[in-house]
């Protein structure tokens, strides 16, 4: 079991409005990065576009902050790719742009440009654009599920959206209701007093249905919520809607009524700072492309040398390099280990014992996995459903041997597709 250490449940959440300078990437997203449409120089407001999508599989970047352009610049993104980065000076005055204003939606077509023209993306972790897991065409879709099972430690963002963005949420949801039709609305979250209490108060709201499931990691994984929730499998290589759902984070859901309300696009994170060397967890309400050390600082600083930072949470973050990383969209958390906290035992032999199988929620032996690949045998991998792992971090958490098993099969997830499969 897995420790939930939710330090930061019960306090209020602080909003930073005015960090110095914002860093805003053109790929906080899946697909194709954004195209720079500001120029050095330039004054832009909260919310301007400075970043248009490049095609369909895209999103729009906009001013986090308002400010003068002050640099174009390359960023080095956490998975080591790099990308264009627009860095805008801030004025501290916060100024809405002036060219915001609230669309009209009257229409599944006109809804799903209104996703792209926000900029919203799934806000757990994904980034998977919005307007694209709702443009479902012909295809069947007759269930929503709104994931609100925050399992992951410290992580408490999705909580207080919950608590705070009632409104938002709702309106959100008969949106959705309006547009497609006869659909069932499926709010799903672990059995924790604290999350079940905003999560019934929005189901009482608009009327639709709460799923309680059992506190279990990794529950809000997409295709395991959506096996507990209404009982269907998802085929490995097909999306949520081939099983006739689709699956958005509650914080998503949360902006997209935001969006339609106000017609301010996603320029705002609420972010869990948490983690051993932390001196005072909180959850923040920051712009998009704050730094990382700006926000520490923010936050009282580390009571002890940081070992480790990672955007996300310990099972399944994603380690950066530095503090001068920017916030991205997609990000939900900083998670700040001490030194001894970060420390990664020395790994033995494998003894075959199985847990990795038995914890597995897509049922890999990750073990075997890897004794395939080391003698170059991937079309066993293949065979043992290593591109269904979901990279949760069961298997490396209960491995007696300490072996970083979901590294592996990162790696050799990466490897396959790399290959031409007629050769596997």
């Amino acid at each position: 079991m897995l420790p939930h250490l939710k330090t930061t449940e019960d306090i209020t959440p602080q909003s930073f409005n005015t960090p110095r300078e914002v860093t805003l990437p053109m790929k906080m997203h899946i697909g194709k990065a954004a195209t720079v449409s500001v120029g050095v120089g330039e004054y832009v407001g909260v919310g301007d576009i400075v970043g248009k999508a490049d095609g369909i599989f895209s999103a729009n970047v906009h001013a986090s902050v308002s400010g003068r352009v002050k640099e174009i610049l390359q960023v080095r993104l956490p998975d080591g790719s790099v990308c264009q980065g627009v860095e805008i000076l801030s004025d501290g005055e916060h100024r809405l742009s002036g060219k915001l204003k609230v669309p009209k939606v009257s229409t599944v077509r006109e809804f799903i440009d209104a996703l792209f023209a926000s900029g919203i993306v799934g806000l757990g972790g994904a980034g998977f654009p919005t307007h694209i897991k709702y443009d479902v065409g012909q295809r069947k879709f007759d269930t929503l599920i709104i994931n609100s099972a925050e399992c992951e430690p410290y992580i408490t963002s999705d909580t207080h959206m919950a608590r705070d963005c009632l409104e938002d949420v709702s309106f959100a949801i008969r949106t959705v209701c309006s547009l497609y039709g006869d659909i069932n609305v499926i709010i799903a979250c672990e059995k924790k007093n604290f999350m079940e209490r905003w999560c019934r108060e929005i189901c009482g709201h608009v009327g639709c249905t709460l799923k309680v499931l059992s506190t279990r990691y990794p529950q809000g994984a997409e295709k395991v919520l959506i096996y507990n929730t209404v009982g269907r499998t998802v085929p490995l290589g097909a999306l949520p809607i081939d099983a006739g759902c689709i699956v958005s984070n509650l914080s998503t859901v949360a902006e997209i009524g935001k969006y339609l309300r106000t017609g301010v696009p996603l320029v705002r994170k609420l972010v869990t700072v948490d983690g051993d060397a932390v001196l005072c967890p909180t959850v923040a309400d920051i712009p998009i492309g704050t730094s990382v050390s700006e926000l520490l600082e923010w936050c009282g600083g580390c009571k002890s040398k940081a070992g480790k930072i990672l955007f996300g949470g310990p099972m399944m973050g994603v380690a950066i390099e530095n503090t001068a990383m920017p916030i991205l969209k997609n990000v939900n958390a900083i998670t700040v280990f001490s030194k001894k906290s970060a420390y990664l035992p020395h790994s033995d032999m494998c003894i075959r014992c199985g847990s990795c199988l038995r914890n597995c929620p897509v049922s890999i032996d990750s073990a075997a996995v890897g004794r395939a690949v080391k003698i170059g045998d991937y079309r066993t991998a293949k065979r043992l459903g290593i591109e269904a792992c979901i990279e949760c971090g069961c298997c490396s958490f209960v491995c007696p041997a300490k072996i970083s098993l979901t590294e592996n099969n990162k790696r050799i997830k990466k490897e396959l597709r790399a290959m031409n499969s007629s050769s596997i």
